[in-house]
């Protein structure tokens, strides 16, 4: 498999780029893009056989957990089957930003990205590419860090085409983390 690496600049003038990597993720494909920490690999979040590539392309133990990301606040309420009231002021709070919250799981989210607990992880990310790219997948994304298992996260995208080039047919270069 070849991977392809799209710089992404200026957000207005790449919806062209955002779409089609949101098409990609909705369609199964796996795509590295960047988070106000670290590049991140993702699947759509709800598709089972898209997350067991995730898996696949880093080496994960599939007894490992992955998180979501979601766009907006009220992207919640795909995710979350409850949301305690100290959880809804932390959401309000920092989201978005680089805290996690752990919820109970609504029923559309697979097993396999939370290693068959009934909780997952939920992140709303600062970074206007993720969160743009997430609104054109249409759909949560189950997302880890862009590197092979045991190595250190990329904070650029040749981090990630050392990492994982030949293994995902995406990287949006949103330039350092």
């Amino acid at each position: 498999m070849e991977t392809t690496i799209v710089k992404i600049d200026e957000i207005r003038r790449r919806q062209k780029e955002i779409a089609a990597a949101g098409l990609m993720l909705r369609n199964g494909e796996l795509v590295a893009l960047p988070t106000e920490t670290v590049y991140g690999l993702a699947a759509a979040g709800f598709s089972a056989v898209a997350c067991r590539k995730l898996y696949e392309a880093k080496n994960r133990p599939f007894d490992k957990p992955i998180s979501l990301l979601i766009a907006d606040l009220a992207d919640l309420s795909l995710v979350a089957a409850e949301l305690s009231p100290d959880a809804q002021i932390l959401a309000e709070k920092f989201m978005p930003g680089p805290i996690t919250l752990v919820v109970k799981k609504t029923p559309q989210i697979p097993d396999i990205i939370t290693a068959d607990k009934d909780t997952v992880g939920v992140r709303l990310p600062d970074c206007h590419i993720t969160r743009a790219i997430i609104r054109a997948a249409k759909v949560p994304l189950a997302t880890t860090s862009a590197n092979l298992t045991g190595n250190d996260p990329p904070v650029d995208a040749v981090g990630v085409l050392h990492e994982l080039a030949g293994r995902i047919p995406l990287v949006i270069d949103g330039g350092r983390t």
